[in-house]
């Protein structure tokens, strides 16, 4: 695959969501999409420092739903890059496997944007003032039907099998939606690692289309680093985390093996692994917190882990 279509694929999602932050966030703020509304900070402790009230109130006044700029950079960046491989005749649209990898990456990409958007309406949903939140079961089960469906197509096999693969990527979502919530930039960070490894395995396999879905993942979340990496200007929220989920869980699917998917899930299982224990009833994030590791830390050491078993995968 040209160098040009890869540099494309990550400039143009990048450069797309970063942009689109600046409208989106205070768009967000100005009709009060918070992700804690609390409204009453006049009543915390007066001996608490003004440091520490200044973060407070930036924590009420944090708007969510930043992974809609997901969904647009890897959107835009999808349309840029598929139309201009086939204006220059980039790629052999008459070949039979290229034509396959693209129907599949097309149904991956549609996979995640469907949990992005269902993403959206749990999070409005979720905002206080509306005063409705969905039980996590029913999130749970939706996504699981969801991905059954789109495991159909990208599965050929029993149902069963297929059943145990939507399972699968359910709880990988499940899975994000916790590391999200526990410290600011760190779904985004280990999410373009995670994407940037799936870019070299399907280049290693000369799976280009594919490459080109995960290279535009990894812009977009590159793109909004700026703006939820911490301290963040705004949160992912449940679009950000499905969104994320959906295209890493949908990409280890297509790859086809298990040894993979389990190698780039395995930060998120160490992160709960403690929680197990009855004793902790926490994470290792939570951990960490307690521990007085700085923000950066905690993403670096993530990060790291991630970047190692994408490692690994290659070799």
């Amino acid at each position: 695959m040209p160098v040009w279509v890869q540099f494309t694929s990550a400039f143009v999602a990048m450069i797309t969501a970063g942009i689109f932050g600046k409208a989106w966030i205070p768009f967000l703020q100005k009709f009060r999409f918070y992700d804690d509304n609390k409204s009453n900070l006049s009543s915390q402790n007066q001996t608490v420092s003004n440091e520490k009230q200044n973060d407070d109130i930036q924590e009420h006044v944090r708007p969510t739903m930043c992974g809609v700029l997901l969904l647009v950079g890897c959107t835009a960046s999808m349309v840029v890059t598929f139309n201009l491989c086939d204006g220059r005749h980039v790629f052999d649209r008459t070949s039979k496997i290229l034509s396959e990898q693209r129907t599949l990456t097309e149904i991956v990409y549609f996979y995640a944007l469907a949990l992005g958007i269902w993403g959206i309406i749990t999070d409005i949903t979720a905002i206080k003032r509306n005063g409705v939140r969905i039980p996590f079961g029913q999130l749970f089960g939706s996504v699981i039907a969801t991905s059954f469906v789109v495991c159909r197509y990208l599965v050929n096999a029993p149902v069963l099998y297929v059943l145990l693969t939507a399972v699968a990527m359910a709880v990988g979502w499940a899975f994000m939606q916790n590391l999200d919530r526990e410290t600011d930039g760190i779904t985004i960070t280990v999410g373009s690692v995670q994407l940037l490894a799936l870019t070299v395995l399907f280049l290693k396999q000369n799976q280009y289309y594919f490459a080109i879905l995960s290279l535009c993942g990894a812009g977009a979340n590159m793109g909004c680093m700026i703006w939820n990496v911490h301290p963040a200007k705004c949160r992912l929220g449940n679009v950000g985390s499905g969104w994320t989920a959906g295209i890493v869980t949908g990409l280890c699917a297509v790859y086809g093996d298990w040894k993979t998917g389990l190698l780039l899930m395995a930060v998120y299982l160490v992160n709960v692994l403690p929680a197990l224990n009855p004793k902790l009833k926490q994470t290792l994030l939570s951990m960490m917190e307690q521990g007085n590791m700085k923000p950066w830390q905690r993403i670096a050491l993530f990060s790291g882990f991630t970047a190692f078993c994408g490692v690994m995968c290659a070799l």
